[in-house]
């Protein structure tokens, strides 16, 4: 993480935390209200993913995000360019994330 270090008036200070209360009071809302989507990345981004028929870590560059009603999926490009599907379950944004991931599945036995 890359820390600095900002000054603001008084003024600017009091600016910012309005905004950052409205904002969090609107994702807690919409939280509540089920609105609210947090996505694994963003179009094109380099991610890594389990498909359900491998126990293997692939990676791939995110083309598109649907929501629809039986979901989410995020859409990727693989390696040989092809179209991969998946649940944001099986997308991560690290090959750790994803290491982590497939050894959770190997120890759960799933």
């Amino acid at each position: 993480m890359i820390m600095a270090e900002i000054k603001l008036t008084k003024g600017e200070a009091e600016s910012l935390l309005d905004f950052l209360e409205c904002n969090l009071i609107d994702c807690i809302r919409s939280d509540m209200e089920g609105r609210l989507i947090v996505l694994p990345c963003k179009v094109g981004d380099t991610v890594y993913y389990i498909p359900s028929y491998a126990k293997k870590i692939y990676s791939g560059i995110c083309h598109c995000i649907s929501i629809h009603s039986g979901g989410i999926q995020v859409h990727l490009y693989d390696v040989d360019g092809d179209n991969v599907s998946l649940s944001p379950k099986r997308v991560f944004r690290t090959r750790e994330e994803a290491e982590a991931a497939l050894e959770r599945s190997k120890s759960d036995g799933t």
